[in-house]
């Protein structure tokens, strides 16, 4: 899907190809490097020419809106497998599985998404991302309902929509406080989604693949 945030589309390879370079070298100083990211330390590590960068970026917002598109769209890919893999659990232990995922994607690297939450803020891009946490939400609800088939889907979806806000709100808290160990908000975000989901699915529905 075209970014609204390049100049132009990218559709040659050799296009595509140069824009997910300078992408992946912006991820990389956001997740591996302390220092403050310039246009000049950017294409040097993306192997780029700076005529070439601003042919399809105008500037450092439009290098983030962009940023935050992608990681949006693959994020949420990401999650959604994860949740995929514990197929063969019951619903609450896939709730603690893609409650460890979560925190992994969105804390692991502080400082990565505190420059994506800004970006998003600044940009006006909430409710592009609204968008995608409610398809997000959707989704999730869609592969739960093989735990539990009974469960009317607009339910469950209404579950899931409140399981995900209540998760992002955890992760924006913990993003200006002062660190916590990983596994801590994990456990945090486990208790507060199956709290949230108990009002819904009785806890015999949630756990019938462990009997």
């Amino acid at each position: 899907m075209p970014s609204r945030f390049l100049r132009r589309d990218p559709s040659q390879a050799r296009s595509r190809a140069l824009v997910d370079a300078v992408l992946g070298a912006f991820d990389a100083m956001l997740t591996h490097d302390d220092r403050d990211v310039t246009i000049e330390r950017l294409v040097e590590r993306a192997g780029v020419g700076i005529g070439s960068f601003y042919e399809y970026f105008t500037n450092k917002d439009s290098l983030v809106g962009a940023l935050v598109e992608r990681a949006t769209r693959d994020n949420f890919a990401a999650l959604l497998a994860r949740f995929d893999a514990a197929a063969s659990l019951d619903l609450d232990a896939a709730t603690r599985a893609l409650a460890t995922a979560v925190v992994e994607t969105y804390l692991r690297y502080p400082r990565r998404t505190r420059v994506l939450l800004g970006g998003i803020g600044r940009l006006g891009l909430m409710p592009i991302v609204f968008a995608e946490q409610q398809r997000f939400a959707t989704e999730l609800a869609g592969r739960a309902l093989r735990y539990v088939p009974a469960t009317p889907i607009v339910e469950l979806e209404a579950a899931m929509g409140q399981v995900v806000d209540a998760a992002i709100g955890v992760l924006v808290a913990e993003l200006y406080r002062s660190p916590r160990p990983l596994d801590e908000v994990s456990l945090a975000i486990t208790r507060q989604s199956l709290a949230i989901l108990e009002y819904v699915l009785p806890r015999s529905a949630r756990t019938a693949r462990e009997r």
